[in-house]
């Protein structure tokens, strides 16, 4: 309750009084701690409180902190702080570290690397991010089958993430020589 509260202040004090309730909140939950975060982040990119809120999250046992203290680290191109976050995050266990580590190696060209961190987040989550990721790694090794084979775990129940950028890429992803085509020129 506290925080559809917090998440509908507007008025001139929203901050202040969004940051009372968040705070509030953390007696019950220490995901109070990551809403302040996200709060911060979301609401005025103020990185410097979102960081503070993330890590105190993360030292009272919120893991899935160590994977958004690894995106702002990456949009202040701070690359040696977002990886560490990432590695944190993946040694305990946090698929969204894996995952967004999975895709800075990928696009580092890791592609080994990224594609053990896909196929680990693939085993122990229904997220479609690292399931896409593999169908592109495989697509890029001209492995059409496994393609396939994947796009049927795609296409399975309660996948989470799934949208239409996905789904529109692995169409053309699969289809004709003119369709990989456009696959190709929208990937890059």
């Amino acid at each position: 309750h506290l925080y559809s509260q917090a998440a509908n202040i507007e008025d001139e004090n929203r901050d202040d009084r969004a940051e009372q309730l968040y705070l509030e909140s953390t007696k019950y939950s220490i995901k109070g701690y990551r809403d302040l975060g996200d709060f911060y982040l979301n609401n005025n990119k103020n990185y410097n409180k979102a960081i503070e809120y993330y890590k105190l999250a993360y030292d009272k046992g919120d893991v899935v902190s160590a994977s958004k203290l690894g995106q702002i680290y990456g949009e202040l191109k701070d690359v040696g702080k977002s990886e560490y976050w990432y590695k944190k995050g993946i040694e305990l266990g946090d698929i969204n570290s894996e995952i967004y580590m999975g895709k800075k190696l990928y696009l580092d060209n890791k592609k080994e690397k990224s594609e053990i961190l896909f196929r680990k987040a693939m085993k122990s989550s229904k997220n479609a991010i690292p399931i896409y990721y593999l169908m592109i790694l495989n697509f890029e090794k001209n492995n059409i089958n496994e393609v396939k084979k994947l796009n049927k775990k795609l296409k399975e129940k309660s996948i989470e993430n799934l949208n239409d950028d996905i789904l529109v890429s692995t169409k053309y992803m699969l289809g004709n020589k003119k369709e990989q085509n456009i696959f190709k020129l929208l990937k890059n």
